[in-house]
């Protein structure tokens, strides 16, 4: 009993000394005048932790006005309070084509080195189209929808281009201070949908191009910063989907700029826009926010007013004196571009990758040929360029992996084109169809699919005998034990002996196949007696039944502990609010 009780002593007068401990940063927090005796009491180092622990409470890591925009990260940042205009990399669609910069202009590369030339020099015979240029597509239903005013189309690509080009040729003709330092300035260029008044065939000259736009579209060129060029692409996202609404027609066509939208909230806006750079591929990206820099942005005048450029916002139109209009900018296309561009401009069919919505991505498109065709193998032609390609059983074509936005379907050359796109019914009561059907397929693009090459069957292999069960019995063992021998042909009868012999041994079908060697015969070994358990002495007997009673009372003796911690724990507060009480000190209550 003697040690239990000594144990016991032991820890009552640890916990004694573990209470008084924190009494001195109790007393301290009193005299600072910090919280309330339960905050001192987590303060105090180990049992501040053991009373959260307890108790389940937090340690306080800040308020929520310590919480500020600046601290929140990108990862980190909540729809209520993340930038608008940044998004993640999930969101954002970053695949980059590699001709969507194509024809636009470039500072410091993409100037026309022949700008002395005059716009209304003759444009050659030989610039046309290859490809046609869409503003509009008659569906099946007999009406007609125009793409270009909700996503891009490759004659918006071309308007847009020689819009672009066209300003930057008449500012290399101008002179003086101000010409000299817009010069410095990248160019871009904005086209609305509505501009463009029909389609342009493959092999059509630019000056009949020129005729399928709004003649009355007077371009303009104001400075504008990067912020105010992302409120006027979100003007153009307005009524894209609703053929009725007062904005219908708004959409941009653009040139030496890229842009990804969403919409949320039946709310469409931009939030990512890159400016052509020679030297990446991706472009620069523009800030949002930004409103020191500044860029050259071209546009028709009739637009100045609603996107808040005209002269009383303070915007100068640098082309009011040009009258330049978007129909003599196509018409002047090859004299302000290089060769090589103007390449790439006439020979482009279909959209590329200049407007996009966010996560858009690659869809395969579906034309209908008719049962005729079906399992066939189809030429055609996908953007100009030839193709091929097997009908299904139905005699659908699908052609897969084009990437997102419009391109032009065409049996050959001299055919219908058909207008193919994975953005063009988006919000319609037609949304998701792509499917076209071909009236006519000329009997020069079908072909019958390649007959498949005959395999030749693999010579059958040897059939492995199956091993038959035979049984042998041994003189000295009875037990008849089965063992697989291989199948052998019959041989000669032998005359059975008279005389009772000991069977032939059973050669082993294995043997010889491991080298193994076989293990010795071991004597048995005689299991042992289990030795009896020698019988305690009572003093032993007695010593285990004082460790059953000191484990059984431990519970009781711990709670006569925590007892004790609370009770010098309010001690020393009462003491310690007497003392107060009697020098007669008071302190204010914080706010």
């Amino acid at each position: 009993m003697t040690n239990w009780k000594l144990r016991m002593t032991s820890l009552l007068l640890a916990a004694t000394v573990f209470c008084a401990a924190p009494v001195p940063a109790l007393a301290a927090s009193a005299d600072s005048g910090k919280g309330g005796w339960f905050q001192n009491l987590l303060e105090v180092p180990v049992l501040g932790d053991l009373v959260r622990l307890i108790t389940g409470a937090e340690k306080e890591e800040g308020t929520d006005e310590a919480a500020t925009m600046e601290s929140a990260t990108a990862e980190t940042a909540t729809p209520e309070n993340a930038n608008p205009l940044r998004v993640t990399p999930e969101t954002a669609w970053t695949s980059f084509p590699a001709s969507w910069m194509q024809g636009s202009v470039q500072t410091g590369v993409g100037y026309p080195p022949d700008t002395a030339q005059a716009l209304s020099a003759e444009t050659p015979a030989e610039s046309t189209v290859t490809v046609q240029q869409w503003a509009s597509v008659d569906l099946t239903a007999g009406t007609t929808l125009r793409p270009a005013n909700r996503e891009e189309t490759n004659f918006g690509d071309l308007a847009a281009d020689a819009a672009a080009n066209a300003a930057a040729a008449w500012l290399g003709q101008q002179t003086g201070e101000v010409a000299d330092g817009l010069r410095g300035l990248p160019v871009a260029a904005l086209v609305d949908g509505a501009s463009l008044t029909g389609n342009v065939a493959a092999g059509t000259s630019l000056t009949q191009a020129a005729a399928c736009v709004d003649e009355n579209t007077v371009l303009a060129m104001v400075q504008v910063s990067p912020k105010k060029l992302y409120e006027i692409l979100t003007l153009g996202l307005q009524d894209m989907h609703d053929s009725t609404g007062e904005n219908y027609g708004g959409f941009w066509q653009v040139s030496g700029l890229r842009g990804v939208y969403q919409t949320s909230d039946d709310e469409a806006r931009f939030v990512e826009v890159w400016l052509t750079d020679a030297g990446k591929a991706e472009g620069v990206r523009l800030d949002g926010q930004d409103e020191q820099s500044s860029l050259l942005l071209v546009l028709p005048a009739d637009m100045l007013d609603r996107c808040g450029v005209n002269a009383e916002a303070g915007y100068t139109d640098y082309l009011s004196s040009a009258s330049l209009t978007l129909a003599d900018a196509i018409t002047a296309l090859p004299r302000n571009v290089n060769a090589e561009t103007l390449t790439a401009i006439l020979t482009r069919g279909g959209s590329v990758g200049r407007l996009l919505p966010v996560g858009a991505g690659t869809y395969d498109a579906v034309v209908q040929l008719g049962a005729a065709y079906a399992g066939k193998q189809i030429s055609f032609l996908l953007d100009g360029t030839a193709r091929t390609a097997a009908t299904d059983a139905q005699g659908c074509l699908t052609i897969a992996g084009l990437t997102a936005g419009s391109h032009t379907f065409a049996m050959a050359a001299g055919e219908p084109a058909y207008y193919l796109s994975n953005l063009t019914f988006v919000g319609t009561a037609d949304a998701g169809s792509t499917a076209v059907t071909v009236a006519n397929v000329p009997a020069a693009c079908v072909q019958d699919l390649p007959a498949a090459t005959p395999t030749a069957s693999p010579a059958p292999a040897a059939a492995t005998p199956t091993p038959q069960v035979v049984t042998v019995t041994s003189p000295d063992d009875p037990t008849p034990t089965p063992v697989p021998t291989p199948t052998a042909p019959p041989a000669t009868a032998t005359p059975a002996p008279t005389a009772r012999a000991t069977a032939a041994p059973v050669q082993d079908p294995t043997a010889g196949l491991l080298d193994t060697t076989p293990a010795p015969t071991l004597a048995p070994t005689p299991t042992p007696s289990p030795t009896p358990e020698p019988t305690p002495d009572p003093e032993t007997l007695e010593k285990q039944e004082e460790m059953r009673q000191t484990s059984s009372m431990l519970p009781l003796y711990i709670g006569i502990g925590v007892v004790l911690v609370g009770g010098v724990t309010a001690a020393v507060l009462v003491l310690r609010s007497r003392a107060q009480d009697g020098g007669r000190t008071y302190r204010r209550r914080r706010k």
